[in-house]
């Protein structure tokens, strides 16, 4: 699978995947490392859910098609 192509074809999922990711680090950075308030890594983790439940759903079209043209 060419990632190029990929991210050409489906740049919504692409961008909310790399938004996740960043916002993965993000909350793990602030929760371990940063000695941030609870409220503020609360918020994070919570932007972060989303973000991963977006992702993932945004994902599901185009991997059922592929897996569909796999069958």
């Amino acid at each position: 699978m060419n990632p190029r192509r990929l991210v050409a074809e489906h740049p919504l999922p692409s961008l909310l995947s790399v938004a996740a990711v960043a916002a993965v680090a993000a909350t793990l950075w602030l929760a371990v490392a940063a000695a941030a308030e609870t409220t503020l890594t609360i918020r994070v983790g919570a932007l972060t859910t989303v973000l991963v439940v977006f992702a993932a759903g945004f994902w599901f079209g185009p991997l059922v098609s592929w897996y569909d043209e796999r069958s």
